[in-house]
C-alpha cells in the first residue's frame, strides 16, 4: 500500500487554492475574500477527485499485459488517459463555477484551468508510476531473499535427510539378522542398499531425475521396507513405464512413502499401502490416514521442504490434500528438461 496520507492532506487543498487562482477564475482581495475561499473549497474537491481517478487509472491501467510488454505504449498511456481525465475534470469544475459565481464567462481562464488539470495529472500519473515500481522492486527483493532462506533450508535438510543416521543404523541391525537366518536374502539387501546410497550420491547436484529411476530407486527402498516391516508397508504404482521425456526430482516419492509411515499406524493386520498414479499433468501419492496413537511431535520438515525444492527449481507448487480418510499429494510432472546431467553419475 502506498503511504501517501500526508501529501495528500497537504498538497490537495494546495492545489485547490492555487488552480482558481493561476487560472484567472478569481483574484486575491480583501474585498472578495469570502469569495476566493469557495473557490478555494470548490477545486479542492476537483482536485481530489482528479487524484483519486489517476491513481486509480495509473494502478488498473499499468497491468494490462500488452502494456507491460511495450514501454513507450506504456508511457504514452499512463500520461493521456490520465491527463485527459484530469483536464476534462477541472474543464467541468471551472464552467460550473463561472455560473455558481455569476461570472462572465471567458475562454482563457477556462482553458487554463483546464491545461493545469492535464499537466498536473500527467505528473502525478508518472509520479505514481515512479511509486509502483519502487514499490515492485522491493517486493521482488524481499521474493529473493526469502528463495535464498528456503533454498539453503531445503538444501541442508536434503543433506541431513540423504545421510540419515537412524535409516542407516536400522539397515545395520536388520542386515546383522539377515546374515544369521538367511545369507540370500542378506546379499539382495545389501545390493538394494548399495542401490539406494548409489543413488543418493549419483543425484545430489542433480535437479531432475527421470521418471522410471526414480520408481527404480522407490523399489529398492520398498524391498528395504517390506525386509524390516515384515511386510506391513505396500506401495501399489499404477504409473505405466515413462520414456526419457518425464521427469521428476530425485528422492522426492521417497520422501512422501517416509512421511506416511512417520505419521500412520500400520501392522500385519492393517498394513499401510501408499498409492502411486498419474493423473494429467501430476504424479499422486496418497495413502490413508491413520494417526498413531502415540505420534512424536512433527515438524513437517519433509513436506515443507520438498513444497520448498519444487518452488526454487520447477516454479511450480506441489499440492496437498487432506480429508478425513485419505492423505494425497500431487507433483508436478516436468517433461524435456535439459537440466538433467548423466556426467554427474559416479
Amino acid at each position: 500500500m502506498i503511504k501517501d496520507q500526508l501529501i495528500k492532506r497537504l498538497f490537495i487543498p494546495l492545489m485547490g487554492f492555487c488552480i482558481p487562482l493561476l487560472a484567472g477564475l478569481v483574484r486575491f482581495h480583501s474585498e472578495n475574500f469570502l469569495q476566493f475561499a469557495l473557490a478555494g473549497c470548490f477545486f479542492t474537491v476537483a482536485v481530489y477527485l482528479a487524484w483519486v481517478g489517476v491513481v486509480r487509472f495509473t494502478g488498473n491501467l499499468r497491468t494490462f499485459p500488452r502494456l507491460k510488454k511495450n514501454i513507450l505504449l506504456k508511457l504514452l498511456t499512463l500520461s493521456l488517459v490520465p491527463g485527459l481525465y484530469a483536464a476534462v475534470l477541472c474543464f467541468v469544475f471551472a464552467v460550473v463555477w463561472l455560473r455558481l459565481a455569476g461570472l462572465t464567462f471567458l475562454p482563457g481562464p477556462v482553458i487554463r484551468a483546464t491545461l493545469i488539470g492535464g499537466v498536473g495529472g500527467i505528473l502525478l500519473s508518472l509520479l505514481y508510476e515512479v511509486v509502483f515500481l519502487s514499490i515492485e522492486k522491493e517486493l521482488d527483493n524481499r521474493v529473493l531473499q526469502q528463495i535464498d532462506r528456503e533454498r539453503l533450508q531445503a538444501e541442508v535438510t536434503v543433506l541431513k535427510n540423504e545421510l540419515d543416521p537412524h535409516f542407516f543404523f536400522n539397515c545395520m541391525n536388520t542386515l546383522s539378522l539377515l546374515v544369521k537366518e538367511d545369507a540370500v536374502k542378506a546379499h539382495k539387501f545389501v545390493h538394494k542398499l548399495s542401490n539406494i546410497y548409489k543413488y543418493f550420491l549419483r543425484n545430489k547436484e542433480v535437479d531432475y531425475v527421470p521418471l522410471r529411476e526414480e520408481l527404480e530407486f522407490l523399489d529398492n527402498y520398498h524391498f528395504l521396507l517390506r525386509i524390516r516391516f515384515d511386510d506391513t508397508i505396500r506401495i501399489e504404482n499404477t504409473i505405466e513405464p515413462q520414456n526419457g521425456a518425464t521427469f521428476i526430482l530425485p528422492c522426492t516419492l521417497q520422501v512422501l512413502v517416509e512421511n506416511a509411515m512417520k505419521h500412520n499406524f500400520f501392522s500385519e493386520k492393517e498394513p499401510l499401502v501408499v498409492s502411486l498414479a498419474m493423473n494429467g499433468a501430476y504424479i499422486c501419492v496418497s495413502n490413508p490416514v491413520r494417526p498413531k496413537l502415540h505420534a512424536a511431535d512433527s515438524t513437517k520438515v519433509g513436506l515443507r521442504n520438498l513444497k520448498a525444492r519444487y518452488r526454487l527449481i520447477t516454479n511450480q507448487n506441489v499440492l496437498v490434500h487432506r480429508t478425513a480418510s485419505r492423505f494425497l499429494v500431487k507433483l508436478p510432472v516436468v517433461k524435456q528438461t535439459n537440466r538433467y546431467d548423466k556426467s554427474s553419475d559416479h
